[in-house]
């Protein structure tokens, strides 16, 4: 079982250094299984096979937001099928990062990975992280909207006005589906693929309903980035 063990550790070592802190996408075939089941706190639902795999820890889009990330193996214990992995990922905020501009500030976050192992592979794997806490370090995210502080709330975005029911936004039909149990940093991750209109409703739904200000800020950026791009379009 000790042999074992340090196989299965040593596989979690050859992902996270070849995968998160290379890039290597390539790598992904090779050390998970086609079935493999991921379970991201980024993400609303299960990640699943090598597509899913890929997407773990969001590598291509934090990699390019932060082209110095590194994780570094803090503790790691196997027994039987299962390694537990405690990590922490520090880089350097240089590109784009959800609509945030570079800021140039070091990030530091640390998790743990569990990962269980069959026939030499990855076959499911859990990852706890606080993904609103990058958004906070670079500046994007206030402490006061920590989504484990930051409860649904129903109250007015306006000088505590409360909307009426006549101009309140449903949330029927948004284009982000279950948008009201997601944290700032899962709903930033699904607007790359809306255009102006949806985020603009998306605005205004947030507006009446919990006025978060940092996300309210990010729907601002992204709208005034999509525009300059259509004006340029239409030169």
């Amino acid at each position: 079982m000790g042999l074992r063990a340090d196989e299965n550790k040593a596989l979690v070592r050859r992902f996270i250094a070849e995968v998160f802190n290379q890039g290597s996408l390539s790598a992904v075939d090779e050390l998970v299984d086609t079935d493999w089941v991921g379970h991201d706190p980024a993400m609303s639902e299960e990640l699943r096979g090598i597509t899913g795999a890929r997407q773990r820890h969001l590598t291509e889009l934090y990699r390019s937001a932060f082209p110095d990330l590194t994780y570094t193996i803090a503790n790691q214990v196997a027994e039987e099928d299962t390694v537990v992995t405690h990590w922490t990922a520090r880089g350097t905020h240089q590109g784009e990062l959800m609509g945030v501009s570079p800021s140039g500030k070091q990030v530091t976050i640390r998790g743990v990975s569990t990962d269980r192992i069959s026939g030499g592979k990855l076959v499911e794997s859990w990852d706890t992280y606080d993904a609103s806490d990058i958004l906070q370090q670079i500046g994007a995210l206030l402490a006061s909207e920590q989504t484990t502080e930051q409860p649904l709330a129903q109250e007015p975005a306006q000088a505590g006005i409360p909307a009426s029911p006549e101009t309140r936004v449903s949330a029927e039909g948004l284009p982000i589906e279950d948008y009201d149990s997601l944290n700032i940093a899962q709903i930033a991750l699904r607007l790359g693929n809306l255009d102006i209109e949806d985020i603009e409703r998306l605005q205004d739904y947030e507006a009446q309903n919990r006025n978060r200000v940092s996300l309210m800020k990010h729907f601002e950026r992204r709208i005034r980035k999509m525009r300059a791009a259509r004006r340029r379009q239409q030169k």
